[in-house]
């Protein structure tokens, strides 16, 4: 990503999520990837440049379907679901 601005970087991590996608990787090396790859190449220049936040969003967005869709989710699965804790999904015992 040298000398590229902050909306380039984050059009090449969408075509990079593609590349990752398209790998014959299984799904959860397919995060490693994404973990310890694309996702540090993203940070320098997500600090360095004044990048709008709808467009951060929208990257986001296409993070979170590339890893719901290589850990097996459904794709209706949503954040607020993943990050519950498990004493509010757990069923009332002493009902």
């Amino acid at each position: 990503m040298n000398g590229k601005s902050g909306a380039e970087a984050l059009e090449q991590a969408s075509m990079d999520l593609q590349t990752i996608d398209k790998n014959g990787l299984p799904g959860k090396n397919k995060v490693w990837c994404l973990q310890f790859m694309l996702i540090p190449k993203l940070l320098w220049p997500l600090l360095l440049y004044e990048i709008s936040t709808s467009t951060v969003e929208s990257t986001e967005a296409k993070i979170n379907r590339f890893t719901r869709k290589w850990q097996g989710f459904s794709p209706e699965l949503t954040d607020d679901i993943l990050l519950q804790s498990k004493a509010e999904t757990s069923p009332d015992v002493n009902s």
